[in-house]
Parts: C-alpha cells; structure tokens; sequence
C-alpha cells in the first residue's frame, strides 16, 4: 500500500465522522477498501437535495444543504482529479477546510489491491485437467456423480442438481448481478438463495459487484477472487489474460470460467451444459427444475426463458458469446491448452466435441 493510502487511513481514523462528496464510480471503490481496511464512512453527500431515506449501498445520502454536521468530522473529496478544484472551493466557502482528496491513482492503487490476490492463482492447477459446469439441459442425460474426484467449476444455480453435493465443487463462479437486472430485491434474493447452498469455499465474482457484496456481507465465509472484466476482446491474441488487472467483458458465466481456469494452468478443459441452444429452440432451458425455487426467482427464470422478438437482438447476444469463445480458442491454441465440448447435443462448434463418458 503507497503513502497516499496510508495517509488516507489515517485522515479517516483521526475524525468521528467522515462525510464524502464522490462520484458513483469512485464511491463504490472507497466503499470497498473501506471494508477491507475496517474503516467507515458515514454518509455520502450530493449537490442540491435528496428523497428521504436515500442511500448509496446502504451508506445514507444526502443533500449538500441538509447534510446533519458531528462534531470532528472530516471530508473527502472524490471526484476525479478534474473536479477537484472546485469540489474544494465549494467545501471552503462552506467554512470546511478539514478535508481530503481521493485522486484517480489513488483509485487505482485500491484497485491493484483488490486484484492482487489474483496472482496466486497463476499456474496453481492441482491436476491436468478440469470440467465446467453449466446449467444447459443436457446435464440431466449426464452421470454427474462421475465428476465426484474431479476438479469441478460451477455457477449459477448448479446447487439445485440432485448429485452437487456429492461432486462438491471446488469453485464457483459468479458473473456481474447488475449487468442486465435493476430489480434490487430480486438480486438479493437470488444470490441469497445460491450462498446458501453452494459449498465451494473458493468464489470468483464480478469487480463490478464488489462493493455491493462487500457492504451487504455476500459470500463473508468464503475466499472470494474478483475479476476485473471492462475491456474489449483482442482479436488474434496469443497471450493469456493477466486476472491481476483488466480482462475482457463477458457474456456469459462460461467464458468467465474459462478465462479462471486456463490462468490456472489446467491443460485440458472440458465444458458441460454448454447447449447454447436457445436461438434454435426459442427458449433458454436449463437442467435444474424452477419449481423448487421460491416464487420470485423462478418467476423471473420462467420470463426470461422466452427469448422470442426481435431476431436482431437474439443474433447480437449469441455472436457476442460465440465470439468470446472463438477468441479464447485462440489464446488456448497458442498456450497447448485443450478445450473440449462435452454436452451433448451442443450447438457450439467452438471446440472439438467429446463423449462425457468416454472421458471415464
């Protein structure tokens, strides 16, 4: 941790309180080394006035001239280097000159933190090979319990397989929860549900949520590895995607898992459930049964499920994914690493196709 951070710190601890005039980019950065570094902040505080009540991942918001004043309070002033000046200047002529500024290599420092632990994961692969479980329709014509001594990635609602105890994956995987979903209450409750059961002790999630699951205490009793995923893909790539910093955008939970488990060293990959049959069929299946979910989430399942409309946005989504794979494929080809689609029935051409049980 550099000077600027240490000097932070301490500025947080020496007050009673600490009030933070952010933008929602670096609030949710401060939010999260806040967390990791047993610090607090007590509200967030925005130009103009607020509704009552508001708050910024549970942090109380409020309006510049409502703002409930403790004694020995410190600011921090975090909005970019650019509106730093006058973000001072406005705290002065305020009366308040007990104040702090977050830069934006600051931020980055807090960044370079939190993917750190990254690097441990680098050629940390127990054996040779490993499976990808996904959550495509072909699982239920499948042996699970074959995978029972194998090194087993999972996601999404993989937990509701009659045999996910008895495999006892070692990882899962989680993608960003608010890529596509607003609904707040539906977020916390599916992943609510899913921490429940999932007997991984080792989670990869999304940077994105890093905040929102740090503050609300999601996965607490588990080692959680966050992966950065805010670029674009690199065509012709050779190189492998360094998990310490910036990896490209996903789609889908899959491609995310990959992306772990070929940083991991494993040489032979072999993915299960990847159907990606949903554009030919007009529906997204999946192997586990909706009816033992509460009501909200399989409601939720059940709607989205149906992806007819517009063929243009439908063809977007698969090209995306499929040229995640087709790009991966690359970077796997250039490291001897082999990948393999073992779902039967599988629209995905990416990869070579394998029988499962011949892999037993």
């Amino acid at each position: 941790m550099n000077a600027d951070l240490i000097s932070l710190i301490n500025f947080m601890k020496s007050h009673n309180a600490v009030y933070c005039l952010a933008t929602a980019h670096i609030a949710k950065e401060l939010l999260s080394f806040c967390f990791d570094n047993g610090l607090k902040i007590d509200a967030f505080v925005q130009p103009g006035d607020t509704k009552d009540g508001a708050n910024f991942f549970g942090v109380p918001v409020y309006g510049e001239n409502l703002v409930p004043l403790a004694q020995n309070c410190g600011w921090i002033a975090a909005v970019g280097d650019a509106g730093a000046a006058e973000t001072f200047l406005k705290l002065q002529r305020s009366g308040i000159y007990d104040s702090f500024l977050v830069t934006e290599s600051m931020v980055s420092e807090m960044v370079r933190l939190a993917l750190l632990p990254n690097a441990k994961l680098k050629g940390a692969a127990e054996s040779e090979r490993c499976f990808l479980l996904c959550t495509g329709p072909s699982v239920k014509n499948l042996d699970l319990l074959k995978l029972k001594n194998e090194v087993v990635f999972s996601c999404s609602y993989t937990p509701e397989f009659e045999a996910y105890g008895e495999i006892a994956p070692k990882y899962y995987v989680t993608p960003a929860a608010f890529n596509d979903l607003e609904d707040l209450e539906y977020i916390f409750e599916s992943l609510r549900y899913v921490e429940n059961r999932v007997s991984s002790n080792i989670v990869f999630s999304d940077y994105n949520d890093r905040a929102f699951l740090k503050q609300y205490g999601f996965w607490k009793n588990k080692t959680v590895f966050w992966l950065m995923q805010n670029i674009n893909w690199e065509t012709g790539r050779g190189a492998m995607y360094d998990l310490t910093g910036s990896t490209p955008i996903i789609w889908t939970a899959s491609v995310m898992m990959l992306k772990i488990a070929m940083y991991m060293g494993y040489k032979k990959i072999y993915l299960i459930g990847t159907d990606h049959n949903g554009l030919i069929n007009q529906t997204y299946q999946h192997a586990y049964s909706v009816e033992n979910l509460p009501e909200r989430l399989k409601k939720v399942i059940v709607e989205s499920a149906d992806i007819t409309g517009y063929m243009r946005k439908r063809l977007y989504s698969e090209l995306q994914t499929f040229d995640e794979y087709f790009h991966l494929h690359q970077i796997a080809e250039a490291n001897g690493i082999e990948i393999y689609n073992a779902a039967p029935g599988s629209i995905l051409d990416e990869f070579p196709k394998v029988e499962y049980e011949s892999l037993f």
